[in-house]
C-alpha cells in the first residue's frame, strides 16, 4: 500500500508495467483484496517458467539479460 499511494498509481499496475512487461510474463493473475488493492502478501497465480525468471533476476543481482 505505502508505494502504491506513494505513487498514486494502482499496485497491479505497477507489477505489470515494471515486473511483467519486461521479464515477458505470460498469463498471470494478482489478488485483490476487498477493497480493489493488490493483496501483496501472496496468492499470485504465475507459471512455472515466470517463476523462474524471478528467480534469475534474484540471482544475477537484479539485472534481466545483462541490464538493471
Amino acid at each position: 500500500g505505502a508505494v502504491e499511494r506513494a505513487a498514486g498509481i494502482w499496485n497491479a499496475e505497477t507489477f505489470h508495467q515494471h515486473i511483467a512487461l519486461p521479464l515477458q510474463f505470460g498469463v498471470y493473475h494478482l489478488n485483490l483484496t476487498p477493497l480493489g488493492s493488490v493483496y501483496t502478501g501472496g496468492g499470485a497465480y504465475l507459471l512455472p517458467r515466470d517463476e523462474l525468471k524471478l528467480g534469475q533476476l534474484y540471482l544475477s543481482g537484479g539485472k534481466w539479460n545483462g541490464v538493471f
